[in-house]
């Protein structure tokens, strides 16, 4: 793996197959490393064990979408902006299940109403894996980065909020 400040993890990086990617980048984490993933069609339990992707996530129009307040990598977006952005995520690119423990921010969630309750998918999370930092994106900044200027702002944010950048 690369051994500069900042480890990006491209859109399936994690395909079937690479799992041996794992334990290298969560070893790496655990040292003080940053990390950047984006888009990952599958996520190997041995990066961690807490996190997992929607076995299938069902969309509507009446789905919501809750962001953190005042993160940094939402600078240079409203709300409007950041909410019709993570709304929109194709289909193709799952949330993961919001993690039930350990040192993590979600920054972006999508919400859907599901019979009488609520399936929630987190877009954009933070988390520390021992002294390192990982910013998982499940939304589509890079297959959009070329039409939206929304995927741009959000991704330069991320580099720049990862390389420890004011953004903007």
């Amino acid at each position: 793996l690369y051994e500069g400040d900042l480890i990006v993890v491209g859109p399936g990086g994690f395909a079937r197959g690479r799992e041996g990617l794992g334990p290298a980048l969560a070893a790496r984490a655990r040292s003080g490393m940053r990390a950047l993933i984006l888009e990952q069609p599958t996520l190997p339990g041995t990066l961690s064990e807490d996190l997992r992707l929607w076995p299938s996530f069902s969309r509507s129009r009446e789905n919501a979408v809750v962001l953190a307040p005042d993160h940094p990598l939402l600078l240079g977006l409203s709300r409007d902006e950041g909410t019709g952005f993570f709304g929109a995520s194709p289909a193709g690119i799952r949330p993961l299940l919001p993690p039930t423990r350990g040192n993590f921010r979600i920054i972006a969630q999508e919400r859907l109403r599901s019979g009488p309750s609520w399936q929630e998918g987190v877009r954009v999370l933070e988390f520390v894996i021992g002294d390192g930092v990982v910013l998982m994106a499940q939304s589509s900044l890079c297959s959009d980065y070329g039409r939206d200027p929304r995927a741009r702002i959000l991704l330069a944010n991320a580099l720049a909020y990862l390389l420890g950048e004011r953004p903007g």
